[in-house]
């Protein structure tokens, strides 16, 4: 699956990203939960500062994995409006099927819970 979208009315296709990179997006997020300490990571309402306090302290790296997943350059990234951020990160999350993969590791993690409370996993 691919999608193209417009970014700064430029259009870009954009694909899903390759393991690696998901790999490299599951280290930057270990590194920075202690970051989070005061913020209620649970609670929906407070997305809003979780971003920006990511937008604060990780500037940077946040430019380069959007650059890494997208396959857009970094300068591009950069200059982005706030309309096409957003619409970047909605793209990236659906055409890297986020949902579906969500949906799967609950399936996964269920079987695990039910092979240790029964024992039959030794």
């Amino acid at each position: 699956m691919e999608i193209k979208t417009k970014l700064n009315e430029i259009e870009y296709t954009i694909k899903p990203a390759p393991f690696e990179k998901i790999l490299g997006l599951i280290n930057f997020i270990e590194k920075i939960p202690s970051e989070f300490a005061d913020i209620d990571t649970e609670d929906k309402s407070n997305n809003m500062a979780i971003f920006i306090k990511l937008i604060k302290t990780h500037t940077e790296d946040i430019f380069n994995l959007l650059s890494d997943f997208a396959g857009v350059e970094v300068d591009v990234i950069r200059n982005l409006d706030l309309k096409s951020v957003i619409r970047l990160f909605r793209v990236l999350l659906e055409v890297n099927e986020v949902e579906e993969i969500k949906k799967e590791i609950g399936e996964v993690t269920q079987m695990f819970k039910k092979e240790t409370k029964t024992g039959s996993g030794k």
